[in-house]
C-alpha cells in the first residue's frame, strides 16, 4: 500500500491504494488443463500470462503479453532458435477467443 507524503509528513487527505505486485499464483479450472479446448502449447502459456496479469492488475493486451513472453525467453513453436513472435501470440489470443475462454478480450 502507499500514501502521499509532503515534507516527511503524511497528507491526511491522501488515499490509501494497494501497490501493484505480481500474483503469487492463479487457479486453473480442471477442464482447461485436461480438456481439448486448446490444441497448441503456446495457447496455455498465453492464457497463464493473461491470468497472472489480470490477477496482478498488470496491463493485459496482446502486445503487452507478447513483450512479457519475449522478456521471459519463451521460444517460438515454429523455430526454437527464435523468441516467440507477435503473430504467434495474436493467433493464441484468437484460439482463446474461439474456445470461449476470452470474451471481448477478457478472460
Amino acid at each position: 500500500m502507499s500514501t502521499e507524503k509532503r515534507d516527511g509528513i503524511v497528507d491526511g487527505a491522501s488515499r490509501i491504494v494497494q501497490s501493484r505486485a505480481p500474483a503469487s499464483g492463479v487457479s486453473v479450472p480442471r477442464h482447461l488443463g485436461a480438456g481439448s479446448d486448446l490444441a497448441h502449447s503456446l495457447d496455455y502459456v498465453v492464457m497463464l500470462q493473461v491470468m497472472f496479469n489480470l490477477a496482478s492488475g498488470i496491463e493485459c493486451t496482446p502486445v503487452a503479453v507478447w513483450q512479457q513472453l519475449q522478456q521471459r525467453g519463451i521460444r517460438s513453436a515454429k523455430d526454437a532458435k527464435e523468441l516467440v513472435g507477435r503473430n504467434e501470440v495474436y493467433e493464441a489470443f484468437g484460439h482463446l477467443t474461439d474456445a470461449g475462454l476470452l470474451i471481448g478480450g477478457v478472460l
